[in-house]
């Protein structure tokens, strides 16, 4: 595939680090799983990972809480007056997946050796 062509739906590039990311995300599932279904004998950190792990796959649970797990936030949202308020809003929503990120990649070019990236 060249450079810049799109990519056919449900295909991904299949390089080093996707491979080593997708892998990454099967070995995190599989210790969360096994985590969650621990009924006995878990350590305090097994049933802390398993318990976080099935409160957020009982969408049950969440769509029945509806709202309301999430109005203070979006109270504070709704008040946000000044560019100075969105920044600290939009720091503390960072490590949730909210804004973008940064960091650096490899360049897919020779020209240089890692270049700034954000997503």
């Amino acid at each position: 595939m060249a450079q810049g062509e799109p990519h056919s739906a449900g295909i991904r590039p299949l390089g080093g680090c996707s491979l080593l990311a997708e892998s990454n995300q099967k070995n995190l599932l599989t210790i969360a799983e096994r985590a969650a279904a621990k009924t006995s004998g878990a350590t305090p950190v097994e049933k802390m990972v398993g318990d976080f792990f099935a409160s957020g796959m009982d969408e049950t649970a969440i769509n029945a809480a509806g709202i309301p797990p999430l109005q203070p936030e979006l109270d504070r949202l709704k008040a946000i007056k000044t560019p100075a308020e969105f920044l600290t809003a939009l720091a503390r929503l960072q490590p949730f997946g909210v804004g973008f990120r940064c960091g650096s990649s490899p360049d897919p070019k020779p020209s240089e050796p890692q270049r700034a990236v954000r997503g």
